[in-house]
């Protein structure tokens, strides 16, 4: 049923309002107030964990043939990196994006 709502919230404009209002609030308030728990409330990281608590991302990792604990220690792991990342890391980020080579 999850699959259904979730499906097609966009497509019935009263069900994508009911879930703006109940669903997606709660979530973002988990997703800020986690964020802060992690001293990290930047947006990146705040982003990231909605996009960890939305259904659809469950359902494509689901769907990829992960198992929910998988799943689950992936996005987890995912999250501590951006909330802490390590000094080679902050360093790369800092540094200019690689220049896409031309293929032949």
């Amino acid at each position: 049923m999850q699959r259904h709502v979730h499906h097609d919230r966009h497509l019935v404009p009263q069900l994508d309002r009911l879930l703006e209002r109940t669903l997606d609030a709660r979530f973002d308030a988990v997703a800020h107030a986690y964020a802060e728990r992690l001293r990290g409330n930047r947006s990146g990281i705040r982003a990231l964990i909605r996009l960890v608590l939305e259904f659809r991302t469950w359902e494509l990792l689901s769907g990829l043939g992960l198992e929910d604990g998988q799943i689950a220690q992936l996005l987890a792991r995912a999250v501590s990196a951006v909330a802490n990342p390590s000094p080679a890391r902050r360093s790369d980020a800092s540094a200019s994006p690689p220049t896409p080579r031309s293929v032949p």
